[in-house]
C-alpha cells in the first residue's frame, strides 16, 4: 500500500465515529513473494532469474489482511501498486544517479 493511502486512512478514521477499535487498512490484493518479485522486475524492465534458497523457511502462507471493516466504513485505497511503485521510482530517479 502506498504511503499516501495510509495517511488518508488515518485522517479518514480520525474524523469518523466508529464502534471498532481495530481497523485494518490495505489494498485487498494478495500476491506471493514471487508475484511481487516478478511484478517489480517487469516494472523496472530488468531481466533476472529468481533463485530460491530451499534451506530457508518459506514464511507465512497468506499475507492478505482483512480490510472489510475499513471498506464497510467507506474507505478504500486510491493508489494502485503500479502507480505507487512508479511514484517511488520517479522520486528515486530524481534523488539518485544510479537509476
Amino acid at each position: 500500500m502506498y504511503v499516501d493511502d495510509l495517511a488518508d486512512a488515518c485522517i479518514f478514521f480520525l474524523k469518523k465515529k466508529t464502534k471498532d477499535t481495530l481497523i485494518n487498512v490495505g489494498s485487498g490484493i494478495e500476491k506471493s513473494i514471487t508475484g511481487y518479485t516478478k511484478f517489480l522486475l517487469n516494472e523496472i524492465n530488468y531481466n533476472a532469474n529468481i533463485v530460491y534458497d530451499k534451506k530457508k523457511p518459506d514464511g507465512t502462507p497468506r499475507k492478505l489482511i482483512d480490510s472489510s471493516i475499513a471498506n464497510n466504513y467507506g474507505w478504500k485505497p486510491k493508489i494502485s501498486l503500479k502507480v505507487g511503485l512508479n511514484l517511488v521510482l520517479s522520486d528515486l530517479k530524481k534523488r539518485y544517479r544510479f537509476f
